[in-house]
């Protein structure tokens, strides 16, 4: 997750250099980066709601026998 945050920030301030610069190569790198977040976002699964997960397998049972 830290991960997917640091390369939106990355090409953020990309985006920013290349409309400052005005070069074509950076926004390509930017494009790039824009790309490698959503497919990241793309693949990780959705969090889960706690009261989702069931199932015995899930749980731990911590009463002694």
């Amino acid at each position: 997750m830290k991960i997917g945050w640091g390369v939106v920030a990355l090409a953020v301030y990309l985006a920013a250099a290349a409309a400052i610069l005005d070069s074509a190569a950076v926004w390509w790198v930017v494009a790039g980066l824009a790309v490698l977040a959503i497919a990241t976002a793309a693949v990780l699964p959705a969090p889960v709601p706690e009261e989702m997960i069931i199932g015995g397998r899930n749980h731990i049972d911590c009463r002694k026998r």
